[in-house]
C-alpha cells in the first residue's frame, strides 16, 4: 500500500489519513472495540487496509464506526486500488463497498473465542445454546473463509 501511495500521480501524505493494516495477522488488536480509540487521537481519518480473510470484519467496523472513512480491500487489485485511493483522496466519494459484513454476535463470538473462552463460557456470557453457538461458529468460518477455531474445544 505504500508503494501505491508514494508513486501514484498525487502527493497524499498531506491527506489527512492513517492507514490501518486490518490482516489477519493483527486480528487480536481488533477483538476489542476500544482499538479504535488510538489511530483516531491524531484526529485523522483512517482507512482500513483489508486483506481477503478479513473483509467481512473490516466491513462490519465499517458501517458500525463513523470513525473510519473508507475500507480498501487488498484483492480488489492494484488498478483498482489506485482507483479508490483517487476518490478518496480527491474526495470524490467514500471509495468503500461494503462486502459480506459480519453480524454483531458473530463478532462478539469472534472475540470471546480470541480471547481464550470456552464454549460454555461464550453460551453463558452471551446467553445462548450449544446448537446456535455451532452455528454462529460455521457463519464465520464461512465469511472469513478460515478455520479460525481449531483451538476452540467443541
Amino acid at each position: 500500500m505504500v508503494d501505491v501511495v508514494a508513486n501514484s500521480k498525487y502527493n497524499y501524505m498531506g491527506g489527512g489519513f492513517v492507514f490501518v493494516d486490518f490482516s489477519l495477522a493483527n486480528i487480536k488488536i481488533f477483538t476489542n472495540a476500544r482499538w479504535l480509540d488510538y489511530p483516531t487521537r491524531s484526529g485523522l481519518r483512517l482507512i482500513l487496509v483489508s486483506d481477503k480473510l478479513m473483509e467481512p470484519l473490516a466491513a462490519y467496523w465499517k458501517v458500525r464506526d463513523d470513525r473510519i472513512f473508507s475500507v480498501l480491500y487488498t484483492s480488489d487489485g492494484y488498478e483498482n486500488i489506485l482507483k479508490s485511493i483517487d476518490k478518496i483522496y480527491l474526495r470524490k466519494m467514500n471509495a468503500t463497498r461494503v462486502r459480506g459484513r459480519m453480524t454483531e454476535k458473530e463478532v462478539s463470538v469472534l472475540f470471546l473465542v480470541l480471547d481464550g473462552c470456552s464454549l460454555k463460557e461464550i453460551a453463558g456470557e452471551l446467553q445462548i445454546g450449544s446448537k446456535r453457538l455451532y452455528n454462529i461458529k460455521y457463519s464465520i468460518e464461512r465469511k472469513l473463509g478460515v478455520r479460525l477455531f481449531h483451538a476452540f474445544q467443541f
